[in-house]
């Protein structure tokens, strides 16, 4: 299984860069935490459940070393796609306050690759060190096999792994493998098709739904506001110790190229309906302004060129007009512009700072967030401004017209995670593990 021992060399190389050299501060940390004694085995225990076809559950991988403080792990799992599908995984209490070095699914090979390591800043909870969660598909018994594992303080451990073994009853009907959990709504599959951008620790990546994988795209650090039309991605990128700049990526070629050289920052840049164009948000004139330019760089336009920040332009389906945040009447608002005759209407009139629009597919939704402390996503109706208001959460596309991609943080400790949401019932699926501001194409 090539595949499965290059994602493998992959997670303990990172475990290891992540120790000695990028993260000395953890070591420090781990140092200071460490109880003298020393334990020269570990123990792991995953549960062994008995599910019927079609049942979910949440396997527990319970971590005992003994009177060492484990600080770090990373583990290779194998399990049979035809029996079971692992829909997510999360860290538990034995690590305290903690964070994802790596962590990989192959669907179809059936491997798991996770790597985590802690910040040292909390004490344990419990003794979950992190925990599977599984759909059962079909009747048989697998075992959730162990490919590698390294697991102690500043050096592993000999561990033994215990369980996994998973008995699957048969139950009315089997379940064949989906990427993605169906959604609550009767209609297709709303990542049919799609290809979704999206970054992760300042990075651009592309994620396959089809295949349930994610691979890097860009790598410059400082690269955010992705947006994608068919092969091409539009994304902003600070580097070469210049402002923000507007950058263009051909998923065909895997090449790049520069969009914006202005000597000020540009951001959020937005392809219009036939790709021709791109909308996007720069300083220039020491405020920020709505700009237009065509995808090979040329006919730059000011559109707004007002006093006021004009900020986060998305197209409507005619490619007349533009939506986009401004606090031209004194609090940020969704407002649009005619790109012919450069006409304003003011989209919302709400008792908070609303930010963020992106179209539905129909026309007829916006999706964006409050500006508040803590964020939470709304939908806002475009004929007249009315708006739905959710819970904590960052919206950042649409899949189809009751399909919001967006992102949270599990909680305070956690990276942002990305999911699917129905705004207009509340239910929502994990999509990305670790992921924010994501945009899709179908």
């Amino acid at each position: 299984m090539n595949s499965t021992r290059t994602a493998q060399h992959h997670a303990l190389r990172i475990l290891r860069r992540l120790f000695w050299r990028e993260l000395p501060l953890l070591l420090i940390l781990a140092l200071l935490t460490a109880p003298a004694a020393a334990q020269d085995r570990a123990t792991l225990t995953l549960a062994s459940p008995t599910l019927q076809v079609g049942d979910s559950a949440v396997l527990e991988a319970i971590v005992d070393c003994g009177t060492t403080r484990c600080s770090a792990f990373s583990i290779t799992l194998l399990f049979d796609p035809a029996l079971l599908r692992v829909d997510g995984w999360d860290l538990g209490g034995y690590l305290g306050e903690a964070m994802f070095a790596d962590e990989g699914l192959d669907s179809e090979a059936g491997t798991i690759v996770l790597a985590a390591v802690s910040l040292g800043s909390s004490a344990p909870t419990d003794d979950v060190l992190f925990s599977l969660q599984v759909t059962a598909l079909a009747p048989g018994t697998t075992q959730i096999g162990l490919e590698d594992l390294e697991i102690g303080d500043l050096t592993p451990l000999s561990t033994v792994f215990f369980g996994g073994l998973v008995t699957i009853e048969a139950g009315a009907t089997a379940i064949p493998p989906t990427a993605i959990p169906p959604t609550p709504e009767p209609r297709g599959d709303p990542l049919d098709g799609e290809r979704i951008v999206f970054t992760r620790d300042l990075d651009l990546y592309l994620y396959d739904p089809a295949r349930q994988v994610d691979g890097m795209l860009v790598s410059a650090g400082q690269t955010y506001d992705p947006d994608i039309y068919r092969n091409w991605v539009v994304f902003t990128s600070a580097r070469d110790q210049r402002p923000a700049d507007l950058f263009l990526y051909d998923l065909n070629t895997g090449s790049e190229r520069r969009l914006t050289d202005y000597p000020d920052q540009e951001r959020h840049g937005a392809f219009s309906p036939d790709g021709t164009r791109i909308a996007f948000a720069s300083d220039a004139t020491r405020n920020w302004d709505i700009y237009v330019v065509n995808f090979d760089g040329s006919g730059l336009r000011n559109l707004t060129n007002s006093s006021s920040e004009d900020y986060f332009p998305t197209w409507t389906h005619d490619g007349q007009r533009l939506i986009f945040q401004s606090n031209i009447t004194g609090s940020l608002e969704y407002h649009e512009i005619d790109l012919a005759t450069g006409n304003w209407r003011q989209i919302t009139n709400a008792d908070f700072e609303i930010v963020g629009p992106v179209l539905s597919p129909s026309g007829d939704w916006i999706a964006g967030y409050a500006n508040v402390e803590i964020p939470y996503w709304v939908v806002v109706r475009y004929a007249d401004g009315a708006i739905i208001t959710g819970t904590r959460g960052v919206a950042s596309d649409w899949l189809d017209d009751q399909t919001v991609l967006y992102h949270r943080r599990l909680d305070d400790s956690q990276p942002p995670t990305v999911f699917m949401l129905n705004p207009f019932t509340g239910e929502e699926t994990r999509l990305l593990p670790v992921g924010q501001w994501a945009a899709s194409y179908p």
